[in-house]
């Protein structure tokens, strides 16, 4: 298995959602599935994105979806360790707001 085109997704025992690998078109849909059930029963949801290799327009919408579930739980979504690409795609886009959801 080719892991440079693999994104991972691990609970940490803390409850932290941690992904490692790039986030992109190709592994989105994996993440999304992998973390959706996680993100809807945790108490303080939280990500961390330091693991991130690569990202494009494909990993801004995954963020997206991320905050849509935390605010559907009225509840604020934690992330840690936003990598640069990302934040760069959020700017350009506009949505520079959702790396910092306050709800």
């Amino acid at each position: 298995m080719d892991t440079s085109s693999t994104l991972t997704v691990t609970t940490e025992p803390d409850g932290t959602l941690a992904l490692q690998g790039p986030m992109n078109f190709d592994t989105v849909r994996a993440a999304l599935a992998q973390t959706t059930s996680v993100l809807a029963s945790a108490v303080h949801p939280c990500i961390d994105l330091s693991g991130i290799t690569r990202t494009d327009s494909a990993g801004l919408a995954l963020l997206v979806e991320w905050v849509k579930c935390a605010r559907a739980k009225k509840q604020p979504l934690a992330l840690r360790g936003v990598p640069s690409q990302l934040a760069a795609l959020a700017a350009a886009c506009g949505v520079t707001s959702l790396l910092n959801d306050p709800t």
